[in-house]
């Protein structure tokens, strides 16, 4: 599966590198915010991620979560044509059918690899996905009263699920 998660990152992200994580850690959500900065970082930086994606590999994305909201199609990298284009390529690993793996501007691909379905979502205990999503590339939003944003807040987000659903592993 790794392997085919890395050249899935090559062919439509035209990466130069990937590297993998040797450790996993998770920290408490209540001090993400403070320690990742990334609710101020785009304000302060003016970088947005206009044009930009992001790749992440995890559990599981709610997509429903407003800061996965759709964005202006003008100003993103791939359309659900370009999506329809890549995925059809005979040597692309994944699903085929553009509806079932489209979210929306803001997440363009989502497809789960350990199960070969298109189904991203986990159970509501399973929030890490969503969570690292969200500090990467979240919509603007308000959190218990305070705006809030991921790092690239403009950029779309490719999502590739792995591990095993209900357990987190």
């Amino acid at each position: 599966m790794k392997k085919r998660i890395i050249a899935f990152c090559f062919a439509l992200l035209a990466c130069s590198t990937v590297f993998t994580a040797g450790i996993s850690t998770v920290s408490a959500m209540p001090n993400a915010l403070y320690y990742s900065g990334a609710a101020d970082l785009s304000e302060i930086t003016e970088c947005r991620g206009e044009g930009k994606v992001i790749a992440v590999i995890d559990t599981e994305l709610n997509t429903e979560h407003e800061m996965f909201s759709a964005i202006d199609d003008k100003k993103v990298r791939y359309t659900k044509d370009d999506i329809s284009k890549i995925i059809s390529s005979p040597d692309f690993n994944g699903s085929s059918d553009v509806d079932s793996v489209y979210v929306n501007s803001k997440i363009p691909y989502a497809f789960c690899y350990t199960y070969d379905d298109p189904n991203i979502g986990g159970q509501e205990f399973l929030y890490h996905g969503t969570h690292v999503s969200g500090i990467a590339a979240g919509n603007r939003t308000e959190y218990e009263g305070i705006g809030i944003s991921g790092a690239a807040p403009d950029a779309q987000i490719i999502f590739m699920s792995v591990g095993t659903r209900g357990t987190g592993e």
